[in-house]
């Protein structure tokens, strides 16, 4: 069963409704994160996965290809974005897969039958300490969650944190590493295992960019009035044309962070003594 949407929720799944058939295209997808947790679950096999919030499909697709999953269960609360995941998937034969429409704080997964669970970009969208609940049930024993995502400070070095005018003022849902380590530290049977930072140079045109921002790939730009959003747009180009020599040529270095997560025994508590 779909959940509603909650109203404060509604200019973002619009945004997204909207950039649904066009967002493998906007957005820029790493390999690196997928051969890094390729590396970590070893020599496992045949695993039962989830990727919550998974938008078109993007990461998905990687997923099934490079790690071996018998089955990867595709989750996203907008149904425009799960319905591109499902017509990418099928069309390029990437693998056994099932699409569920839910929101994070819901998942359609039975209690302790997933070996591991994925977000990519997504975080910021979910209730955080609700979803740690959520997929502490759903993973198996021993069972990984990996959380790939942006940080505050990441996202104000970006070319558009540090270009685009009110960027960072407006993206105020991302967490820090501090802020999800506590949420971590508050659930019992869920420990961090690892913190893996992520570096990768970039090269676009002025052009490229002015494109990206016309098609919303970041959920960001939603959050702008049209008004806003134009008048931003003048003053990102002046300031490109101003920091960089060549427009056809920009180069910066963005950052992302994945958190991973391992579900563990939960301590044996001793009841106190009765006896006076």
């Amino acid at each position: 069963m779909d959940i509603p949407l909650r109203k404060s929720c509604s200019r973002v799944q619009s945004h997204f409704s909207q950039v649904a058939t066009a967002y493998r295209e906007i957005r820029t997808t790493d390999i690196e994160p997928i051969f890094f947790i390729r590396e970590k679950l070893g020599e496992r096999d045949r695993l039962m996965a989830g990727d919550i919030g998974c938008g078109a499909g993007r990461y998905d697709r990687l997923l099934l290809e490079h790690l071996p999953l018998s089955r990867l269960l595709c989750i996203d609360a907008n149904i425009d974005m799960l319905k591109e995941t499902r017509r990418f998937l099928t069309e390029t034969r990437a693998g056994n897969f099932r699409a569920s429409a839910s929101r994070s704080e819901h998942l359609p997964i039975r209690d302790h039958s997933m070996d591991c669970l994925f977000t990519f970009n997504a975080i910021h969208h979910f209730d955080f300490g609700q979803f740690l609940r959520e997929t502490r049930g759903a993973l198996k024993h021993l069972g990984h969650l990996f959380i790939y995502t942006r940080l505050p400070d990441q996202n104000e070095a970006s070319i558009w944190g540090k270009h685009f005018p009110r960027f960072t003022e407006k993206e105020t849902r991302l967490f820090t590493l501090e802020d999800m380590k506590k949420k971590i530290i508050g659930q019992d049977a869920l420990a961090l295992e690892e913190v893996k930072l992520f570096r990768y140079p970039r090269l676009s045109s002025l052009e490229k960019l002015l494109f990206q921002v016309r098609e919303r790939h970041y959920s960001t730009f939603s959050l702008y009035t049209p008004e806003e959003l134009d008048e931003a747009v003048q003053e990102f180009k002046a300031n490109i044309l101003g920091d960089f020599p060549d427009p056809n040529h920009l180069e910066w270095t963005d950052g992302n962070v994945m958190l991973i997560l391992r579900k563990m025994p939960v301590p044996h508590r001793r009841l106190p003594s009765s006896r006076t």
